[in-house]
C-alpha cells in the first residue's frame, strides 16, 4: 500500500511539471491502459494500469522513469527513439501481492504532428516482495499525445 501511495504522489508531482502527456493502450503482458508524461526534453514518466494473463484476475500497476534517445532526425515523421528506464511494479491477485523493480527497454515511433505514438518494450522485473524472483514483461502499444 505504501508503494501505491508513493507511486500516486510521484505521478501527481510529475504531472504538475509536465509539458505534454500521452494516453493509450498497451497489449501483451500486461494488457491495459498506458499513460506517459513528459518531464523534460528527453525524459518521461510512463505507467500502466492493467491486468495480467500470466496470473488470472491479477491487477498490474507500474510506473517507470524513461530516458529517450532519438534514432532518426526530427525532420520528417515518424521520429524513432529508443529508451531504457527504471521503475516499480505492483501486482495483486486474490491470494497475494508482489512488488518489484522494472527495467524497461523499448523503441517508439512518434508521428508528430498527427500525434499518435506506437511503442514496443520488454521489461525484466526483479520481484522483491514477498520473495525474490526474476520475471519478464513485454508488449506493444499506442498512445495519443495531448498538449
Amino acid at each position: 500500500m505504501r508503494l501505491l501511495i508513493l507511486a500516486v504522489a510521484f505521478w501527481i508531482a510529475g504531472s504538475a511539471i509536465c509539458s505534454a502527456f500521452e494516453l493509450g493502450l498497451i497489449l501483451g503482458e500486461p494488457t491495459g491502459l498506458s499513460v506517459s508524461v513528459d518531464v523534460g526534453e528527453h525524459s518521461t514518466i510512463a505507467g500502466a494500469a492493467a491486468w495480467s494473463f500470466e496470473r488470472p484476475r491479477a491487477l498490474h500497476l507500474h510506473l517507470d522513469c524513461l530516458k529517450h534517445w532519438r534514432i532518426t532526425q526530427p525532420v520528417v515523421p515518424p521520429i524513432f527513439s529508443c529508451y531504457p528506464g527504471v521503475g516499480t511494479r505492483f501486482e495483486a491477485c486474490e491470494d497475494n501481492a508482489r512488488v518489484g523493480i522494472r527495467l524497461p527497454l523499448g523503441i517508439e515511433a512518434n508521428f508528430r504532428p498527427s500525434r499518435p505514438m506506437i511503442f514496443v518494450e520488454i521489461a525484466p522485473i526483479v520481484d522483491i516482495l514477498p520473495a525474490s524472483r526474476l520475471r519478464l514483461n513485454g508488449g506493444f502499444g499506442i498512445r495519443y499525445r495531448f498538449g
